[in-house]
């Protein structure tokens, strides 16, 4: 089994925070949230780095909905800020772990 060191780390990294937001924010750059995080965007990420470096980090609650189109379905909004974080956790575990 291999182990994979550091990789904490390097998900918390400035590096990997900018990498992130820039995915999440694809096709959404017009949304109000978007701009309103954009707007601090060092600020907040320096605080999603700070929540995840201290592990008090906690997603925020989605906020669910029901889609009618084209078919009638429960959908979940999650607040941008904490998206983009868990955006950015999973996809980043998913390609460190694939690249290897």
């Amino acid at each position: 089994m291999k182990t994979y060191n550091n990789l904490y780390e390097r998900l918390c990294s400035c590096e990997n925070l900018r990498l992130a937001f820039a995915k999440a924010r694809k096709r959404k750059t017009l949304k109000p949230y978007v701009q309103d995080f954009e707007a601090n965007l060092e600020e907040n990420l320096k605080g999603i780095q700070i929540e995840l470096q201290t592990q008090t980090y906690k997603p925020a609650p989605l906020t669910t909905f029901i889609v009618r189109d084209p078919k009638t379905r429960l959908e979940g909004w999650i607040a941008y800020a904490k998206f983009a974080s868990t955006f950015r956790l999973r996809k980043r575990v998913e390609e460190y772990l694939w690249a290897r």
